[in-house]
């Protein structure tokens, strides 16, 4: 997966289609299981050279700053 800026129109391929991304009017509801792909740390603080991927769950921000603490917006 690969985020690009692209100016005017994607036709698109059968191999590669462009992904939707949240807008700030995108309310997700705790509790949505969702899957999370990337390369950034991993629990031993190696940056990995393969991509990775999880799936979790939305949590509310009273909870996230419970657990992560600092100041955090309401999106």
């Amino acid at each position: 997966m690969a985020v690009i800026k692209i100016e005017g129109s994607f036709a698109g391929h059968m191999n590669i289609r462009p992904a939707k991304l949240a807008n700030e009017q995108c309310d997700t509801p705790a509790g949505i299981r969702i899957r999370l792909a990337g390369w950034g740390y991993n629990e031993l603080m190696v940056l990995p050279e393969e991509l990775h991927e999880i799936e979790q769950y939305i949590i509310d921000n009273e909870r996230c700053y419970k657990e992560w603490g600092g100041d955090i917006t309401s999106r």
